[in-house]
């Protein structure tokens, strides 16, 4: 699982990447139409918005959305 936490001065973020495309796909948990791993891209996403809601505090930025 790749992910990064980022700070600068408006607090912390994690950075997504292609791990979902959009807001609404991250907090349903739709991966990308495309994935060599299907199993492990939902596994993925699954940690990552866990990890969201325990830690609302962190501002989360997916890769294909501001």
């Amino acid at each position: 699982m790749l992910k990064k936490i980022s700070s600068s001065s408006w607090g912390r973020a994690l950075l997504t990447g292609d791990a979902s495309h959009t807001r609404w796909g991250f907090e349903n948990q739709v991966i990308p139409g495309w994935s060599e791993d299907n199993k492990q891209a939902k596994e993925t996403l699954h940690k990552l918005t866990s990890f969201s809601q325990q830690n609302p505090d962190i501002r989360v930025l997916l890769g294909h959305q501001r």
